[in-house]
């Protein structure tokens, strides 16, 4: 199904064909957006889950001239997963059940386990990312890690697109200068290194 024709039946209502192109076309764009944020593999599946249900529940309200059908449906995971970190304990237990421990074999709740601590392995060897403000570094992983457009980022985060776009610079230009003091520091670590051996 071409992405006009996906566009026109997902504004039309969904049917089950409709469905399964949507989730077969932008499923793992919403797990890459749920795998960089999840603590383990049934929260992730479960943000997925939710993520493709209020899909379905609220197909009629998606304006495909207000972005793309991805940035949609990240939109959709984004807000879930803020709702469910917002929630009180008496609420998340109750939730347990929907985060897809059953949904999931143990080779794939180990595979996603095992994306899940690579992700986690890259923000810590990615320093100065982690050192950014939430609304930057929020904003560089969805145009940088999920491949959402700057004005598409600012839909899914509720801002403007002008705010997104200096936010987006900021976020660029202090990367840049923890690079380039990277490149300073690396060389003296790679000659200690050599010396010690």
């Amino acid at each position: 199904m071409t992405r006009a024709a996906s566009t026109r039946t997902i504004s039309g209502g969904l049917d089950a064909d409709a469905i399964e192109a949507l989730y077969r076309r932008h499923a793992t764009s919403v797990w890459r957006y749920a795998i960089a944020r999840c603590r383990n593999a049934d929260e992730a599946a479960g943000i997925v889950a939710a993520a493709f249900l209020a899909a379905l529940e609220s197909a009629h309200r998606f304006d495909p001239r207000k972005g793309s059908a991805v940035a949609w449906l990240i939109g959709i995971a984004h807000h879930e997963l803020s709702s469910r970190r917002r929630r009180s304990v008496r609420e998340a237990r109750g939730l347990a059940a929907l985060r897809g421990r059953d949904l999931l074999s143990d080779d794939d709740r180990q595979l996603i386990d095992d994306q899940i601590d690579a992700s986690r392995l890259a923000r810590r060897l990615a320093g100065p990312i982690a050192d950014l403000p939430r609304s930057e570094r929020e904003l560089l992983m969805l145009v940088g890690t999920d491949g959402l457009t700057p004005r598409e980022a600012a839909h899914v985060l509720g801002i403007a697109p002008a705010a997104a776009r200096m936010r987006l610079s900021r976020a660029r230009r202090k990367l840049a200068r923890a690079a380039a003091d990277e490149l300073v520091v690396a060389p003296a670590v790679s000659t200690t290194r050599s010396a010690k051996r």
